[in-house]
């Protein structure tokens, strides 16, 4: 029988009756129809899952009761923020998904010199946009069962995405003859944070890469094959994360 996660508000889980409102209330009682008696599981993203029963369900408030808690190993121990070039919709939030699911903790789209797909001119539209990427990247921790909500920052230059990168950084480029497992050999448990730089369709220019070069970046390849940008997001997240060792099973969840 699966579990229903959720994510809720800081701070909605330190009451002895817990109150849940708005779109998550319709959804558990008008979508899920849930009814008193059923149990759901709740994070607010510092680290704990709180086990709580239905009490009562109204047309927009479900007030729940807590059960215990619990504190499930399941993020993993190296940060890792993501830096994906921009792609069409679908296969940017496919991006977002999956890397959600594997474990990266923060994403940070790039616009780069040979990007298709650009941010709207549109502020609004941007923030509407924005606000579905973090609902998807919502949806898949909940189902992943993560215990920290990855954060889906606004698009960024890739000169500015370099500014502000947590080292060590890491940059797939398709002309590099640098192999992937030389620069992941030096990673490992004590590893706290990188940074992964993945480029659009087109890839990254000379010049691009020669300015992530001189920052010090460590330029990839990612094979002989040609890989699409969302696959090689995915599977240079997935490398990196094999290489910490955050892809290894997790303890059981320990309750407090």
């Amino acid at each position: 029988m699966s579990r229903h996660r959720f994510f809720v508000e800081p701070g909605a889980l330190s009451r002895s009756t817990i109150c849940l409102r708005g779109d998550l209330a319709h959804r558990l009682g008008h979508v899920l129809r849930l009814a008193p008696g059923d149990l759901i599981y709740l994070l607010d993203g510092s680290g704990c899952e709180v086990t709580a029963e239905v009490t009562e369900l109204q047309p927009s408030l479900v007030l729940a009761r807590p059960l215990g808690t619990s504190f499930p190993e399941t993020e993993p121990h190296t940060a890792v923020t993501l830096c994906p070039a921009l792609l069409p919709t679908e296969r940017f939030e496919w991006v977002l998904e999956k890397g959600t699911e594997l474990g990266v903790s923060r994403f940070l789209p790039l616009v780069a010199e040979r990007n298709t797909a650009l941010p709207s001119r549109d502020k609004r539209a941007n923030e509407r946009k924005r606000e579905r990427w973090q609902a998807i990247v919502r949806a898949a921790a909940e189902q992943s069962h993560r215990t920290r909500l990855p954060v889906v920052e606004a698009p960024v230059t890739l000169a500015a995405a370099l500014e502000s990168a947590a080292t060590p950084v890491i940059m797939a480029w398709e002309s590099s003859t640098e192999s992937v497992a030389r620069a992941l050999a030096p990673l490992g448990g004590s590893t706290d944070s990188v940074t992964l730089i993945v480029g659009p369709e087109g890839g990254f220019t000379d010049q691009e890469a020669a300015m992530a070069e001189r920052r010090g970046v460590s330029l990839v390849s990612l094979g002989p094959r040609v890989l699409r940008a969302e696959t090689a997001a995915i599977a240079l997240a997935t490398l990196v994360l094999y290489a910490c060792g955050d892809l290894e099973s997790a303890a059981p969840a320990s309750p407090r």
